[in-house]
């Protein structure tokens, strides 16, 4: 830890809390006099923030136009995750929330790499408080852990009116949380199956009348059901907010996210034998070595700075920085198991030392305005980002390419290598500047019209393992338009189009580098709203075309005469629908419900491609708390998807549905425990088959939770 991270978060971060403490009586009498971010909960429904509304659904959204829209309001599908769901069912980690998302796919290849699918294609935007870039090769390293958020947005289909570069699936933003005016402490302690200890801590209240502040901590030690695998965590959160004047506020907040993992996996399990038979393991078995690690650091600081002009308009400034340094040593292993002597693999190690810094600013206005007897809004900014990349690789020579034995007694028990030999690795920059206009005109007063572009400028410069990422994007222009007709107090009927592009660093057989992917997302709709937002429906239609997508081809001698994979450009269409009903059902029923059908084609290869994307997935989640015995709150999700397959069928896994239930008691009003049960079935399923390497979800277990609040 660097001594400007230590002096300047970890001791605010402390500081705060007891600080917090220490004032408490003042700020209740104080917390009239702010004006900041405040939890209410009414009878007239519900605000922007989910934390203790005890509700599945939110009452207003901003990724998607940074307008302050609803739910219905919104003319693209979306869905939001709140406090209350991650609460109810321990969502600690992002990739828990995802895989009950209506539309997405967590396609968990490796334990500490994933990719995520919507709509047919890899979601890359990943947001905190609508600000990011995207993710690095379309992955994510890790799960970042849920403690830090409010609650999480998505938005399906293209929206690079908003996130500048990107493809037509998703965007998902994960709003963090922020001081309160009143008060409030909470401490959760839980205890699970393969020694999983988590502890969270949460402190946030007015220091002074124009001060108040948040701090979070998690502590999380959890083997597992893989063999040798297990994983420390460490997460530290501090937010303030200060009251400069009246109408300006500065909000400062840094957090750090130190996750060590043991034996982690390194691509997966072979999944046919050497004879095309496919493989069955026990749910345990990892390939990784007992000596392997994976060692993350994120240190994540932000600033915010907003002027009110006066009740109609207001000026934002946000700055972002992530420093992501990660240090691994692997065992990755290939080959093809006979079934009957488990001969047939072998091993191949790497040492990666990655720095990985990212710099976001935004820039933006946004107002009402009267014309034509109609109230307007209007939101117009600049933004700009900048991803900067070094990865090392570090080999040894001498060490072959061992032959694990009988891959059916394996056990990790490999030599560690001496990794002392600098291999290839990464060194770029990639580098984006946009502006952006966008509106809501009330054309009547039951039809709006959202309209706006963006234009980007964007470049990449270095390398990537010997392959050249130089190229430059000037003067590119997003659309977005939607319409949104109320047919009346309740029902809302609406189209979009959105557009989006993507960088790629993949080159082809003339070892020239790729030209960005070109995307767009066509979508009508319906929706509904009862109960003063507290209860959302939607039902949406949808086609996205995603062009000049890179797909492996071959491998040619580049440049030094060594074999290099080099990629074609294909086209992708994907058309489909998707419903969702979200939010109190029945006084004390909460409930999210999803369902999508999709269907995938490809101009060159024909239908069913991209077969390991489910084409039809149930995402469902209720919660209820007893009428007759308030203090008792039960709840259950059900999670299926359809048959997924292989590439040329070799592989699949059937269709299976997943189904994890909890119960809660209120001992006091302060004090509640619970009991968390995942797959209850006990259901053994394959994670992903995004890969020909592929290992098993989690079996049947089990989370034991005491939380106090004050």
């Amino acid at each position: 830890m660097n001594v400007f991270f230590r002096q300047n978060f970890l001791f605010p971060a402390s500081a705060l809390a007891l600080a917090i403490c220490a004032v408490q009586a003042q700020a209740a009498d104080d917390a009239a006099v702010r004006q900041l971010e405040v939890v209410t909960v009414t009878a007239t429904g519900l605000g922007e923030t989910t934390e203790q509304t005890q509700s599945y659904t939110t009452g207003e959204m901003k990724t998607a136009t940074k307008m302050d829209l609803s739910v219905r309001e919104t003319p693209q599908s979306v869905s939001v995750v709140t406090r209350t769901h991650m609460d109810d069912f321990r969502l600690t980690g992002i990739n828990d929330v995802l895989e009950g998302t209506t539309g997405v796919t967590v396609e968990q290849i490796e334990t500490d790499r994933v990719y995520y699918t919507a709509r047919g294609f890899e979601i890359t935007n990943f947001q905190q408080d609508r600000l990011g870039v995207p993710l690095t090769y379309t992955i994510d390293y890790g799960n970042a852990d849920t403690a830090l958020y409010d609650r999480v947005e998505v938005v399906r289909g293209a929206s690079g009116l908003m996130s500048g570069a990107g493809n037509p699936s998703a965007t998902v933003n994960m709003v963090r949380k922020r001081p309160t005016d009143t008060f409030q402490v909470s401490a959760t302690t839980s205890v699970g199956s393969w020694d999983n200890y988590r502890l969270e801590g949460d402190v946030s209240g007015a220091i002074t009348d124009r001060w108040g502040g948040r701090a979070v901590l998690v502590q999380q030690t959890k083997g597992s059901y893989l063999d040798n695998y297990g994983q420390d965590k460490t997460v530290l959160y501090g937010v303030t907010d200060f009251r400069m004047t009246d109408n300006t506020v500065l909000t400062l907040g840094a957090s750090r996210e130190d996750t060590r993992s043991n034996s982690p996996m390194w691509g997966a399990l072979p999944m046919t034998y050497s004879n095309g038979v496919q493989t069955d393991f026990d749910e345990s078995m990892s390939t990784s070595a007992d000596w392997s690690f994976w060692d993350t650091t994120e240190d994540n600081l932000f600033v915010e700075l907003v002027h009110d002009f006066n009740e109609d308009w207001k000026l934002m400034t946000v700055y972002r920085h992530v420093n992501n340094d990660d240090t691994s040593e692997l065992f990755y292993q290939f080959g093809a198991v006979d079934m009957s002597t488990g001969q047939g693999m072998f091993g191949w190690p790497g040492r990666y030392e990655t720095a990985l810094e990212q710099n976001m600013f935004d820039l933006y206005t946004i107002g009402k305005f009267t014309l034509g007897g109609q109230e307007h809004e209007v939101v117009a900014g600049v933004s700009h980002a900048q991803s900067d990349l070094q990865q090392d690789e570090f080999t040894d020579p001498g060490y072959g390419f061992p032959a694990i034995g009988n891959f059916n007694h394996w056990k990790g028990n490999v030599v560690r290598p001496n990794f002392a030999t600098p291999g290839d690795g990464s060194d770029f920059t990639d580098e984006e500047t946009g502006a952006y206009l966008a509106g809501r005109f009330r054309l009547a007063d039951p039809l709006a019209l959202m309209a706006g572009a963006r234009v980007v400028n964007w470049q990449s410069d270095g390398d990537s393992y010997g392959v050249p990422q130089s190229a430059k994007e000037t003067g590119r222009v997003i659309p977005y338009a939607g319409l949104v007709y109320d047919i009346n107090d309740t029902w809302s009927a609406y189209a979009s189009y959105t557009e989006t592009f993507m960088p790629q660093g993949e080159r082809n057989r003339n070892l020239q580098r790729l030209a960005p992917t070109e995307g767009d997302s066509k979508e009508i709709g319906l929706k509904a709203a009862w109960f003063e937002d507290r209860l959302n429906a939607s039902f949406a239609v949808f086609d996205a075309k995603y062009l000049g997508l890179a797909e492996w081809d071959t491998y040619v001698a580049n440049e030094s005469g060594a074999p290099e994979a080099v990629y074609s450009a294909d086209d992708f269409f994907s058309q489909g629908f998707e419903a969702e009903l979200a939010g109190e059902l029945l006084p004390g029923l909460e409930a999210t419900i999803g369902y999508t059908q999709l269907d995938i084609d490809d101009a060159g290869a024909g239908p069913d491609v991209r077969a390991y994307i489910p084409k039809r997935m149930l995402r469902s989640a209720f919660s209820y708390r007893l009428p007759q015995l308030e203090v008792v709150k039960v709840g259950a999700s059900f999670d299926w998807q359809d048959t997924v397959k292989g590439p040329d069928d070799l592989y699949g896994q059937d269709s299976y549905l997943l189904v994890d239930a909890f119960v809660s008691y209120d001992i006091t009003k302060s004090l509640n425990v619970s009991l968390n049960l995942n797959n209850l079935t006990n259901e053994k399923y394959l994670n992903s088959l995004n890969w020909s390497q592929a290992y098993y979800g989690e079996p049947r277990n089990v989370m034991a939770s005491l939380t106090w609040k004050y």
